[in-house]
């Protein structure tokens, strides 16, 4: 979950969207370019030991398939 303030990261049961082990969060890195945003996401799922599929939330609005707003 990129947020405009903390990146937050976890492993999830995608049958259940249970939670399966501690949930790690740092900072957004400012500025907030896609190549650091990266870095982090990047950093965070080595840490989590994970290697296979990432799945990343961004809150924006999303529309045929373009992000035309991002708040955060």
């Amino acid at each position: 979950d990129v947020g405009g303030t903390g990146i937050k990261a976890g492993l999830v049961d995608l049958g259940t969207g249970e939670l399966l082990g501690p949930r790690s969060t740092r900072p957004t890195p400012q500025p907030a370019t896609p190549d650091a945003v990266a870095g982090v996401i990047r950093a965070m799922v080595d840490e989590l030991g994970w290697d296979g599929p990432v799945g990343v939330a961004l809150p924006s609005v999303i529309h045929d398939g373009v992000a035309r707003i991002a708040h955060n």
